[in-house]
């Protein structure tokens, strides 16, 4: 029996885990692929580092604030 068919008989019997063993490999090899540019730090409007959670506040926030941050950052920037 070769390999690959020992594999493909693994796969057989347990379908889940053949899925997750895929899965890691597709998304190891495509996170190493990538080129994915690191950008500067930026402002983050509405971000107030001295509360607790500040990015996960923030986000959630920015879904009924987000044209007035953007006026804010607009009008900062001038």
């Amino acid at each position: 029996m070769t390999l690959v068919q020992t594999l493909v008989e693994a796969a057989q019997e347990r379908p889940i885990l053949a899925f997750v063993v895929i899965s890691v490999i597709v998304l190891t090899v495509a996170k190493a692929a990538s080129t994915r540019q690191e950008y500067p730090s930026l402002p983050w409007i509405g971000k107030d580092d001295s509360k607790s959670f500040a990015s996960i506040r923030a986000t959630l926030s920015s879904i009924s604030n987000v044209k007035n941050w953007l006026a804010e950052g607009y009008q900062k920037v001038e």
